[in-house]
């Protein structure tokens, strides 16, 4: 998901670049000329997405959108937000749950 967002929104000059091989895997620079390099998830369950393709076209990237970062989707909420409202909604249903059927004792 995040080589997604970085191709998509923090790209083009100055920004992150992507390589991507025959084989599956990609190379990401960051702006510092880091690089990441990932591997195809499924590789290991199947092996067949491993195999090199022929030598990839390179293709030239068009110019950034100035208001691509417009577009950039926004959390409504944190992950630990989140985290926290599944949490209480779950334990709310398991008392509910429990109240409707209390034991015998």
């Amino acid at each position: 998901r995040i080589h997604h967002l970085i191709k998509t929104f923090h790209c083009g000059p100055g920004g992150w670049t992507d390589r991507q091989h025959p084989d599956g895997t990609i190379t990401l620079t960051a702006p510092t000329g880091r690089t990441y390099t990932t591997t195809p998830g499924g590789r290991l369950f199947f092996p067949q997405l491993g195999t090199a393709t022929a030598e990839l076209p390179t293709i030239d990237m068009p110019p950034p959108n100035p208001h691509r970062n417009l577009a950039a989707p926004r959390r409504s909420r944190t992950r630990a937000q989140n985290r926290a409202y599944r949490i209480a909604h779950e334990r709310a249903l398991n008392r509910a749950h429990i109240d409707a059927d209390p034991p015998p004792f």
